[in-house]
C-alpha cells in the first residue's frame, strides 16, 4: 500500500499517502488537508499560470518563484 509517486512506482519506508496529513497552504490558509501529493503538481502550474495571467491582465509586474524541489 505504499506508494511514493505515480505510476506505482514503490518505496522503502513508513510514510503513506493515506496518513500524511501535511496540509497545502496558500499564504496564511489551508486549502487542502491532507494535501493529495498525487495531484500536487497539476495544483502548482494552475496555481502559477492564474497568477501570471492577472498580473499580465492587470499590466503589473510579477515574480514567481518555484523551486524544483
Amino acid at each position: 500500500n505504499l506508494t511514493c509517486f505515480p505510476p506505482d512506482v514503490k518505496c522503502y519506508g513508513y510514510c503513506d499517502q493515506g496518513v500524511v496529513t501535511v496540509p497545502l497552504m496558500l499564504n496564511e490558509d489551508i486549502k487542502q488537508q491532507p494535501a493529495d501529493f498525487l495531484q500536487l503538481e497539476k495544483a502548482y502550474s494552475e496555481f502559477a499560470s492564474q497568477f501570471i495571467s492577472v498580473a499580465v491582465q492587470n499590466n503589473r509586474p510579477f515574480f514567481l518563484y518555484h523551486p524544483s524541489h
